[in-house]
Formats: C-alpha cells, structure tokens, sequence
C-alpha cells in the first residue's frame, strides 16, 4: 500500500541497460528453414504474462530466415515456434498456457545473447 508521507521496506528497484537477447532459426519436421513462422518467448512464471508485458514477445523471420527478440528481462522463459498467430493471442494468458507443454525451456541471464533453434510446430 502506498500513502503520502510513509516509508515503503521490502521494495527493491532494478535498474539495467543490460537487456538479454535470443536469435535463432526454425526449421520444418524434415529439418529445412522454415520460411514463415512465429517465435512466441514467455516467462514461465505465468504472474508475468498479462498485457502488458516486457516477458512476453512474438518474433518472426527477417530476411536471413532468423529472429531475433531483444530488450529482455532476465528470467526463465519458454519458446515455440508457429506457423501461424492470429491476431494478438500471442498475448493472451489461456493461449500462452497450451503452448507451455510443448515448449522449450531457456534461462535468460541479465546481458546474455542466446542462440535458440527451434522446430516449426504446426497446431491442430
């Protein structure tokens, strides 16, 4: 609870210009680059997840076939890539929740620059 006048304990303010990143690529179920996709990275921790968020990006391909997703806080994330999203449901609590099984878990260190290759994961 915050009031005029009162001292706040517990508190702890995190200032950084040391934001992680992940770069990557995709490939299809016979091992090729896929051309088009969609790279959803959540935090595990699903607290984090509403709108919005700094710990939940979508990333796609750029010219090279890699993503790359930057300005990240550091913490435990998972990663999956799509062929398709529709709309903003990247963002959405319950579609972050049915990607989680069949997600791939990373750790994220403040500064750290991590290569993720991941497959192309066609939902039914």
């Amino acid at each position: 609870d915050f009031r005029k006048g009162k001292d706040i304990d517990g508190l702890e303010v995190v200032l950084t210009s040391r934001a992680a990143s992940v770069t990557g690529g995709v490939v299809d179920d016979n091992g090729q680059p896929a051309p088009t996709y969609n790279v959803v990275l959540f935090a595990s921790d699903n607290t984090k997840w509403p709108f919005p968020s700094r710990y939940v990006h979508l990333g796609r391909p750029s010219q090279d076939g890699r993503f790359r997703l930057q300005g990240l806080p550091p913490d435990h994330y998972l990663a999956v890539a799509l062929l398709t999203i529709q709309g903003t449901e990247w963002q959405d609590p319950e579609f972050l929740d049915r990607l989680r099984p069949i997600a791939k878990a990373l750790t994220l260190s403040e500064g750290e620059t991590r290569t993720l290759d991941l497959k192309l994961t066609i939902q039914r």
